[in-house]
């Protein structure tokens, strides 16, 4: 799998909530689910991190970002904003 694609899946699964706020992402059990080495995996946690969907926890790992109240409120204000321009 290249990693543009590991890009694509883990953030849809993250999403989906497949994994779910909290869950931690390991890159060992991550490279072996998606059969590339760490490094690649390490590069896709870096551009989720960059997008704020995971974060670094110091020399801990990466894990699914919680989303505060405020976060959640800008969610749903960008939902409606949008859906309202589709409508």
């Amino acid at each position: 799998m290249k990693k543009n694609e590991v890009f694509e899946d883990l953030r849809n699964r993250i999403v989906s909530g497949e994994f779910a706020p909290g869950d931690w992402l390991v890159e060992r059990e991550l490279s072996e689910m998606y059969g590339i080495s760490r490094t690649p995996i390490r590069e896709v946690l870096g551009k989720l991190s960059n997008l704020c969907i995971v974060e670094m926890q110091s020399s801990k790992g990466y894990q699914v970002k919680r989303l505060n109240l405020a976060e959640i409120i800008e969610i749903f204000n960008a939902r409606e904003a949008i859906e309202g321009i589709s409508a």
